[in-house]
């Protein structure tokens, strides 16, 4: 398996919403919207922060990213740092209003200056990864190292990669392991991926390949497609006590495949070449090969990724 490699890009794209609930209806303006409305148009900031998730998610009304926009912004401008960091997230991807990712930065670091964790995670990726300013890795150490404080999981992975790389702090795979143990317990999945990466290749702590596998086990429980080819991957090759169960790696590289991954996608190609675990395919193998490049796998860099338990993108 190779070294995992990028930012927690995942952060932005996933947004930070975190506003209250409103009981849906069928995708035209409810009874309860309407009164949101009125609420909000008299100045009252629950009403706004309401509406803005309505409209961004399509609750009770057909979605609508600019009514979204228009309601998180009044909210910021108001100080509410959820509705900063959300707003945000919007300038970020580009909804409802053109991608900024200056923009971006700015309301997740006014968010950030209220303590707000989210935010706090988002400035840190934003600084990592250079997206709205240079590259700036001590500055996400500390966005990242404040959020971590108060036991935000994202914060904490995000807080074990920089250890784990040497950005921004002086590399250290034993306290990447601890972080990473801390918020893996807490069930955030990209830690679970990421401390399965770390068993299986001995980093921070002693190879284990039955720890790996514990931790694939719950990362892909909770959703997770890198994970659920990891354990195919392992369940293929074994090693350090571990047996191989074709059957089992078949399994989790098909849920992989169906879950969108390029890399399942390759591993379950060199079985049907191979026949193994599967009946001897060439035309199945063909087509996967091909579904592997055309989602992103160089023809370059199939080998390279093939071998790897976890093809983990943008972690740890």
């Amino acid at each position: 398996m190779r070294r995992p490699d990028g930012v927690l890009l995942f952060l932005i794209l996933m947004g930070m919403m975190s506003f209250g609930q409103i009981s849906p209806s069928n995708q035209t303006v409810s009874s309860s919207i309407e009164k949101l409305v009125k609420r909000a148009e008299k100045g009252d900031l629950s009403a706004q922060i309401k509406l803005a998730e309505a409209y961004s998610r399509g609750i009770g009304v057909i979605r609508n990213d600019v009514e979204a926009i228009f309601w998180l912004q009044k909210a910021s401008d108001r100080g509410d740092p959820a509705a900063q960091n959300d707003l945000g997230y919007m300038y970020a991807e580009g909804r409802g209003i053109e991608r900024d990712q200056a923009m971006a930065l700015k309301w997740f670091l006014r968010a950030a200056a209220e303590n707000f964790a989210p935010a706090q995670t988002n400035a840190a990726v934003m600084f990592a990864s250079g997206n709205g300013t240079r590259t700036d890795d001590k500055a996400a150490f500390d966005w990242y190292s404040r959020a971590a404080k108060q036991n935000y999981a994202p914060a904490v992975a995000g807080l074990a990669r920089l250890y784990l790389h040497g950005s921004g702090v002086a590399e250290d795979d034993a306290m990447a392991f601890k972080l990473n143990l801390k918020a893996a317990e807490k069930g955030f999945v990209t830690a679970q991926e990421n401390l399965a990466w770390m068993f299986s290749n001995g980093r921070g702590t002693s190879r284990n390949l039955t720890e790996a596998l514990k931790w694939n086990q719950k990362a892909a429980a909770n959703g997770s497609p890198v994970a659920e080819n990891n354990l195919g991957f392992l369940y293929e090759h074994g090693g350090d006590g571990l047996m191989p169960n074709l059957g089992e790696a078949v399994r989790w590289y098909r849920k992989a495949v169906t879950d969108g991954l390029a890399a399942a996608e390759y591993n379950l190609a060199v079985l049907f070449k191979e026949g193994r675990g599967v009946p001897l395919d060439p035309v199945e193998s063909e087509r996967l090969y091909a579904a592997a490049e055309a989602h992103g796998f160089r023809s370059s860099a199939i080998q390279q990724e093939s071998v790897q338990a976890a093809s983990v993108k943008g972690r740890p």
